[in-house]
């Protein structure tokens, strides 16, 4: 579990990995994420889910898989590590899951995983979630929904723009 992680990966206790997972919780909370389970969800790898929500993506379910990867794990506490599990959420989409179910087999989308986790580390990612807002800023962490938008904002606000000709 989550739990166990942040004990053993961290030193933490139960008591502090409990305070820790809450933070993320409520946040989830005050934004109308509702289940949202941390502290006692199972963790894994997420490499074929990863693959999988690029393989979604070439499929023109981008959003949508995001949305339903998450909700499964976060929401409903259910496996989202093996191609089982990854199949039947390509199910759930509208898509098939016997070509998932290849696509994650074959290994085809493992490359580009492995290419966005190196940038990953280039720009000093070191857990998630970490946010990449137009190349210039960075944000670390679990943070309020407001908190995103600020940094957005300020990015848009500093951002040159083409004035249009009236010729």
């Amino acid at each position: 579990s989550t739990r166990e992680l942040l004990r053993h990966k961290y030193g933490l206790s139960d008591e502090q990995a409990d305070a820790a997972t809450s933070n993320v919780q409520d946040i989830a909370r005050g934004d109308g994420l509702q289940p949202y389970v941390v502290s006692d969800n199972v963790v894994g790898s997420t490499q074929l889910a990863h693959e999988f929500l690029a393989w979604a993506t070439t499929k023109g379910k981008h959003a949508d898989a995001w949305h339903r990867i998450s909700r499964r794990y976060f929401g409903e506490a259910k496996s989202i590590f093996d191609i089982g599990s990854l199949a039947d959420l390509a199910t759930d989409l509208g898509l098939d899951a016997g070509e998932a179910r290849e696509a994650l087999e074959s290994g085809e989308y493992r490359s580009a995983v492995e290419a966005d986790v190196r940038l990953g580390h280039e720009r000093g990612v070191a857990g998630v979630p970490f946010f990449v807002i137009d190349e210039r800023y960075a944000v670390s962490g679990a943070h309020p929904t407001e908190t995103l938008l600020e940094v957005i904002r300020g990015a848009w606000d500093e951002t040159p723009r083409a004035v249009a000709s009236s010729a």
